[in-house]
């Protein structure tokens, strides 16, 4: 269970997005995660909480440290677990042009239970979320990557629509399709990790970068009316 529940209460049982502080009484409307964030302190856009304990705070910032690693871990093992399902795809089914165990790249690791669809075969922890290959006996069709991307489409929507949500932003900010489109590739091209502008970047030296861009372009205009 998440710690952060030992210093939180919901508001009710119909909304379960209020979150209550116990420390400053501060009801919060994104769940757990911004409650977190409310307790942490540090978030531009999440009010800290002034009454926290130093030593809570230390709890939850171990606490989401430890799920990232978590993350990490399960990433890189399944990563390695592509290398050896690669191998095998390109050297065939027969188990006598198999490599030795010993000279196969990555690590083995250890068979999936039946819950998740086992074969047979060594699966990494994420075989449970995405079907099989076709070739598997019992195994569903479809494209392994295809379905992934879904889902982490998915998951990015989802992030994005609860902070617009947050934000207030009126549905329609999203049909500015130009620049929206070139800010999700730009984050898209920078990868995990990034994070977020501040208060002051996108108040201050950005907004000064694009009126500067601006006003080059009505220079630039001006010199055609003359």
């Amino acid at each position: 269970k998440d710690p952060a529940w030992a210093y939180s209460a919901r508001v009710n049982e119909t909304n379960k997005m209020a979150i209550r502080c116990l420390f400053c009484d501060k009801i919060t409307n994104g769940g757990i995660y911004r409650q977190k964030a409310h307790l942490i302190g540090g978030d531009p856009n999440v009010a800290s909480c002034p009454k926290v304990p130093g030593h809570v705070k230390e709890e939850l910032k171990a606490y989401l440290q430890k799920k990232k690693e978590l993350k990490t871990q399960m990433i890189h093992e399944q990563e390695l677990y592509n290398l050896d399902d690669d191998d095998e795809t390109k050297e065939g089914d027969d188990a006598s042009s198999l490599p030795p165990k010993s000279q196969k790249r990555g690590r083995m690791l250890p068979p999936m239970s039946s819950s998740c669809g086992s074969t047979g075969k060594t699966k990494g922890p994420m075989d449970c979320y995405f079907p099989q290959k076709s070739g598997d006996k019992g195994g569903k069709s479809g494209d392994p990557q295809v379905n992934a991307k879904a889902i982490l489409r998915d998951r990015a929507v989802t992030c994005f629509a609860r902070w617009m949500y947050d934000a207030g932003l009126p549905f329609n900010c999203v049909n500015y399709t130009n620049t929206f489109a070139a800010f999700i590739e730009a984050v898209g091209q920078y990868g995990p990790g990034m994070k977020p502008p501040t208060y002051y970047e996108v108040r201050g030296p950005y907004l000064k970068k694009k009126v500067a861009e601006v006003n080059k372009i009505v220079e630039e205009h001006k010199v055609e009316w003359n």
